[in-house]
C-alpha cells in the first residue's frame, strides 16, 4: 500500500501573496485532494525583519477566498527555533556539521581570492579543520560561530523530478553551507527540510526558482537519515511579453482580482491552466472537475503565460454558469464592497441582473 500523500505550502510572509504563490498553493491543494491526502500550511517567518503578521493575515484571506483549505497548520517556523538549534548541535556532535568562526570580512576576502583564481565561489571549509585550541582562541575573541553542514564533494546528487525528469548536480559545486547563523537563526536551506521531515511531507511541489536549493536540502535529509520526498518543480509564470510576471504587467496580488469581483472559481480554474492542462481542448472546469483530473504528469516544463484577456473571458464563462440567484448575490456583494450607490436599490439590481448576466465578463462592468 503506497504511503499517504502529504504536501505543504510554505509562503514567506514578507509581502503580498501573488499569483505565482497562489498557483503553487493551488497545485499542492489539488494534488492532495485528488489523492485523498493532507495539505499542510506553514509560514516560513525566520526573516524577522521583513516578516509581518499583516502579510500572514493577507495570505490567509487569499487562501480562504480561493477555497484552498488546509488540514494541518498554520505552523510558524519561529515556533521551532529550539528544535533547529538542537538538531544543529547534534549534527556537530556526530561530525556531520561544524562550527565556523570566519568573520564576514574573511569570507569576503576568500571569495575575492577565489574569484580572481576563477574558482567556484564556495567556502573553502577551513574551519572544518580547526584544533580545539584554535576554536578556544576564536571564542576568547568573542567570535560567535555559525554552523555549516559537511558536504561530500564526491559524485552527484540526482533526483527524478515529477515534472522535469532527471536532474543532476555536481556535489563538488555545493560547498559546506551554513545551516545555523551566528545569531542562532536557521537558514532556509536548513529549516525548510527540517520542517518537511517533521510534517512527514511526501511530495515537495514548488516553483522552479527553488530547484537549485534541492541538493543542499537533500544533504540535510541524508545527514539525519530521513526519508526523502519526491520533488516536482513548477514552471515560471510570465507576463504577456514573455518576461517574468511582475507589477509592471498589472495586477499580481490575488486580492486585486477579488476586489475587481472575479469569482473564486474563475481564479481556481485559470490558475490551474497556467502550466497544466487536462487535454488540448478543455478550458472551463469546475473545482470538482479540477480535483478529479489534476495530475503532475500533465504539468508543463515550459513557462506559463498570464493572459489577462483569457482570464476575463473565463470569468464571463463562469458568470454565465451561475444560477440567477447566485449571480445576483455576487453582483450585490460587489456593489456593496465597492461602495456603489446602486447597492441601495437591490430590487432594481435583481431585475436588471437577469438581463446582464449573459453579457458581463467582470462584475465591475455593471456600474462602469
Amino acid at each position: 500500500m503506497p504511503d499517504p500523500v502529504r504536501v505543504r505550502f510554505p509562503p514567506s510572509p514578507t509581502g503580498l501573496l501573488h499569483v505565482g504563490s497562489a498557483r503553487t498553493a493551488l497545485y499542492n491543494w489539488l494534488y492532495a485532494r485528488h489523492a485523498g491526502g493532507v495539505f499542510v500550511l506553514r509560514f516560513e517567518d525566520t526573516d524577522r525583519v521583513r516578516s509581518t503578521d499583516e502579510a500572514m493575515e493577507q495570505a490567509l484571506r487569499v487562501l480562504e477566498w480561493l477555497g484552498i483549505t488546509w488540514d494541518e497548520g498554520p505552523h510558524r517556523q519561529t515556533e521551532r527555533y529550539r528544535q533547529y538549534s538542537e538538531i544543529a548541535a547534534r549534527l556537530v556532535e556526530e561530525g556531520k556539521a561544524y562550527r565556523c568562526y570566519c568573520t564576514q570580512q574573511e569570507l569576503d576576502a576568500e571569495r575575492e581570492q577565489r574569484q580572481r583564481a576563477q574558482q567556484p565561489l564556495l567556502y573553502s571549509g577551513r574551519c572544518r579543520r580547526l584544533s580545539d585550541e584554535q576554536r578556544a582562541a576564536f571564542e576568547a575573541e568573542g567570535r560567535l560561530p555559525a554552523v555549516r553542514l559537511v558536504m561530500d564533494p564526491a559524485g552527484e546528487t540526482v533526483i527524478e523530478d515529477l515534472v522535469r525528469g532527471t536532474v543532476r548536480w555536481e556535489n563538488a559545486l555545493q560547498g559546506d553551507f551554513i545551516v545555523l547563523r551566528s545569531d542562532g537563526s536557521p537558514t532556509y536551506q536548513f529549516a525548510n527540510p527540517l520542517d518537511d521531515i517533521e510534517s512527514r511531507i511526501s511530495h515537495v511541489i514548488r516553483g522552479e526558482d527553488l530547484l537549485s536549493s534541492t541538493p543542499r536540502q537533500l544533504a540535510v535529509y541524508r545527514a539525519l537519515g530521513a526519508r526523502e520526498p519526491l520533488f516536482a518543480h513548477l514552471p515560471m509564470i510570465l507576463g504577456p511579453d514573455k518576461k517574468r510576471l511582475s507589477k509592471r504587467h498589472g495586477a499580481v496580488s490575488v486580492e486585486e482580482f477579488r476586489d475587481r469581483a472575479y469569482l473564486a472559481e474563475t481564479m481556481r480554474n485559470y490558475l490551474s491552466l497556467i502550466g497544466w492542462s487536462f487535454d488540448d481542448k478543455t478550458t472551463v472546469m469546475t473545482t470538482t472537475e479540477l480535483i478529479e483530473r489534476f495530475t503532475l504528469e500533465r504539468v508543463n516544463t515550459s513557462p506559463g503565460v498570464f493572459d489577462f484577456a483569457k482570464l476575463e473571458w473565463l470569468n464571463g464563462e463562469h458568470l454565465r454558469r451561475l444560477t440567477p440567484e447566485r449571480f445576483c448575490e455576487e453582483l450585490l456583494q460587489h456593489l456593496q464592497r465597492s461602495g456603489s450607490p446602486l447597492a441601495a436599490n437591490s430590487d432594481r439590481v435583481r431585475e436588471v441582473a437577469r438581463i446582464v448576466q449573459e453579457k458581463l465578463r467582470e462584475l465591475s462592468q455593471f456600474d462602469a
